[in-house]
């Protein structure tokens, strides 16, 4: 029986490809940047990422039958593979690295980081070995869960917010609100990737735009809310100093003088927002490397790939150097995906010839 993902999972994994990383870490750089701007620069930052991957996508939906194709197959293609998949390996270690980092220096400092990883790859693995319809069941049930308490936010930090923390607005020119835009374009651009599922999309809706519109504009919606509500709570002066804002401004959260604190809350979502995006990077790269090696089966190459990932985490287990990578030196890593994926697909076989 051949593999299916509905349009609903395909805009669910460029969602949680798109956000789940950058919503918990990734604003400091873009209030250090643009300032009060910081809005103006996400905004745009979406923008980019649309103009990205729009024509990537349109590119793909016209090589479907040749992508992870063993007999359609060029020396182009075989030679693109190994950036493809030496990126996807750095991709996935640092984004593993700065959960499992994250989580122990936040969360359980007393537990190992070998058995912190461990735990959280194995529903993980479980989930790129039952195929990419599994993952689809996986991450719409948590990108519910995570919506949710999304929107629950607003309510939470009602008593919290200050209007005048958003002021004043254009305050620095458009000049710094252009350079902080391309902080989020490169977090976001992670969300690139997930275009290669439309090998699994049915025919019917592989050349239809909608998904990806809605998947990125929901990832955009999610980043902007989570990140309007952390500065109207902590102050952008105050959220530029802090590696992990939204966690500092939950903590915060008091309900009815019963409920102290919400951080395990947060913590459960954004465990489970990371398993979601692993998951799909993982799946994306034992295929390419099923691909690449013309290989028949895909699942074997799972459980060692989940080990090397974890074993290259620990060894990157330096959460400073982590986050100056992710907040600040992600541009290259996005130029160099971008460029690889743009020369994948014109070297990969188009449907009409």
């Amino acid at each position: 029986m051949k593999e299916r993902i509905s349009m609903l999972g395909y805009t669910t994994s460029i969602t949680i490809t798109m956000t789940s990383t950058a919503v918990a870490t990734a604003m400091t750089p873009v209030l250090q940047a643009a300032k009060e701007g910081w809005w103006a620069s996400s905004l745009l930052g979406g923008a980019l990422v649309l103009l990205a991957i729009v024509p990537l996508a349109m590119l793909y939906s016209t090589r479907r039958q040749a992508l992870f194709n063993p007999a359609r197959t060029t020396v182009a293609v075989k030679v693109l593979l190994v950036p493809l998949v030496l990126l996807l390996l750095l991709i996935l270690t640092i984004n593993l690295s700065l959960f499992i980092e994250s989580m122990s220096m936040i969360f359980y400092p007393q537990t190992p980081e070998l058995v912190l990883g461990g735990l959280f790859l194995l529903p993980v693995v479980y989930a790129v070995i039952g195929g990419v319809e599994v993952i689809e069941r996986m991450n719409w049930l948590i990108l519910l869960f995570a919506t949710l308490f999304t929107l629950l936010l607003p309510w939470l930090l009602s008593n919290q917010v200050q209007e005048s923390y958003l002021l004043p607005l254009f305050g620095r020119g458009w000049m710094p609100i252009a350079k902080g835009s391309l902080l989020p374009f490169s977090w976001f651009t992670d969300a690139a990737l997930v275009t290669l599922l439309i090998k699994w999309l049915p025919r019917p809706y592989r050349k239809r735009l909608q998904p990806l519109l809605i998947g990125v504009g929901l990832g955009l919606f999610f980043y902007m809310l989570v990140f309007l509500l952390t500065v109207l709570t902590l102050s952008a002066r105050l959220t530029e100093r802090i590696l992990f804002p939204i966690i500092t401004a939950v903590r915060d959260i008091s309900i009815a003088d019963f409920i102290e604190r919400l951080d395990p809350l947060i913590n459960a979502v954004w465990t489970m927002t990371m398993m979601a995006k692993i998951a799909v990077l993982l799946f994306l790269l034992t295929a390419a490397l099923q691909w690449l090696l013309q290989l028949q089966v895909r699942g074997p190459l799972t459980v060692p790939l989940a080990v090397l990932l974890l074993v290259g985490s620990l060894m990157f287990s330096n959460i400073t150097t982590c986050l100056e990578l992710y907040l600040y030196g992600w541009v290259g890593v996005a130029a160099l995906l971008l460029l690889t994926l743009y020369l994948l697909a014109f070297a990969t076989p188009s449907e009409r010839k």
